[in-house]
């Protein structure tokens, strides 16, 4: 199930866990720096309220999964990270090593489910300068205007 629809970590948990036999039972675990943010991301809310939809953090997250180890070893990176991504910079600042090819793909998918939900803009918000939060009900959909004192700007 896991590689159909998250196959991005599969190589990821093959990283991070280690197996051990006890008993006849096969026992999974990882080390501690991971288990943070695991829990992220197995958590019940929404991956942008882990990853922030803005252009500012896709522009910091495709500089990570471009240059992972680059990224650990720039201090405004990891300063933009600690602010905008904190459980990632956290990952970072514990783990020794991350390969590119295990972190990349992550990082890119927790970009793309970031955004997904704000990609279709409704006809009646697409003309107008009010910025907007969508709300979806069952067969619904709302506009809402946000003022930019709740934006966070």
């Amino acid at each position: 199930m896991l590689q159909k629809f998250s196959p991005c970590l599969l190589p990821l948990l093959n990283y991070m866990t280690h197996s051990t036999e006890r008993d006849n039972v096969n026992i999974v675990s990882c080390s501690s720096q991971w288990v943070e943010f695991l829990l992220s991301l197995t958590s019940a809310s929404p991956v942008c309220a882990l990853v922030r939809p803005s252009q500012d953090v896709f522009t910091l997250l495709a500089k990570v999964a471009a240059d992972v180890e680059g990224a650990k070893h720039c201090s405004s990176t990891m300063a933009s990270l600690q602010k905008e991504v904190p459980v990632l910079f956290k990952l970072l600042s514990s783990v020794a090593t991350i390969p590119k090819q295990i972190l990349s793909p992550l990082v890119i998918e927790l970009e793309s489910k970031s955004k997904a939900p704000f990609l279709n803009i409704p006809a009646e918000a697409a003309f107008s300068n009010v910025p907007y939060s969508r709300i979806f009900s069952r067969s619904k959909y709302f506009a809402i205007s946000c003022p930019s004192a709740f934006r966070g700007k």
